[in-house]
């Protein structure tokens, strides 16, 4: 499978520590003080929401379309195997009275 490339959040979201540590009366009201407290919350959602979300729909959306060349039948299938043998295969799922000696990760295993 393709790697995904992500964008990264840049947006500096240390914005109370940025605040003077003896600030000027006056110099900032308590709203902008409660906007400040919220904005890195606002900017991680908005990032998510804006950024991350829309990027990963659109690799999943691609990487399970049917025309995908990389899919088997197995993953194409509604609770039918067209060859039950390759299905199998492709899924990694194994059987047997005693345990296999080797397997990938991920394999399945069904014990009889």
């Amino acid at each position: 499978m393709e790697k995904v490339n992500l964008t990264e959040m840049s947006e500096d979201v240390r914005n109370i520590q940025k605040l003077d540590s003896h600030p000027t009366p006056g110099t900032m009201h308590a709203d902008d003080l409660q906007q400040l407290f919220d904005k890195a919350g606002v900017d991680i959602k908005k990032f998510i929401n804006e950024t991350l979300i829309p990027e990963l729909k659109n690799y999943l959306t691609k990487a399970i379309e049917d025309t995908d060349t990389r899919l088997t039948d197995s993953r194409k299938c509604n609770n039918e195997f067209d060859n039950k043998n390759t299905s199998k295969t492709n899924l990694g799922i194994t059987s047997g009275s005693s345990l296999p000696s080797s397997g990938d990760d991920g394999d399945i295993f069904f014990k009889y």
